[in-house]
């Protein structure tokens, strides 16, 4: 059986703060498990997972790492080369704007560019280790997305 870890994160960045999924856990009827409320317990029948509650000053990218990133752009939907795509989140997380897109020329930031799996923008998420091959458990997604109000993707990444 293999281990697998997912991190949920608000499909809109700066939609759902630490506090926001802190109560949703409780909603969705977790448990803390340390004083600070970051790890959380569910005994029901999500099978005794282990969540892991994040939050960051900045905006983080949160994306697959299992899975080969696929990046376009958002004008003509020509593909980006990660290359490139590497330099503009660096210059993203340096504080800078838009870069100009190889194939058009045109002004674009990182977060209207296309990507195949989804990459997501937030300053919270929640991590969660799964055991099994499937994604994480049946309803888990859809209960916290329902109890924190907003909807929430996921992507699946290797520690």
């Amino acid at each position: 059986m293999s281990i697998k870890y997912y991190d949920i994160v608000p499909k809109n960045e700066g939609t759902a703060g630490a506090d926001d999924f802190r109560r949703a856990l409780i909603k969705a009827g977790f448990e803390p498990a340390d004083k600070a409320g970051f790890r959380w317990r569910s005994s029901s029948s999500d099978g005794n997972l282990d969540v892991y509650l994040m939050a960051f000053r900045e905006p983080c990218l949160f994306f697959s790492n299992t899975r080969t990133l696929k990046v376009a752009c958002p004008f003509c939907r020509t593909p980006i080369s990660l290359a490139d795509w590497h330099r503009a989140v660096s210059d993203w997380r340096a504080g800078g704007g838009a870069f100009t897109t190889p194939c058009c020329g045109k002004k674009a930031g990182v977060r209207q560019l296309i990507y195949d799996p989804p990459v997501y923008f937030a300053r919270t998420a929640l991590s969660v280790c799964t055991r099994g091959d499937s994604g994480p458990p049946s309803g888990l997604l859809a209960r916290i997305s329902r109890a924190v109000g907003r909807p929430l993707g996921f992507v699946e990444r290797l520690c």
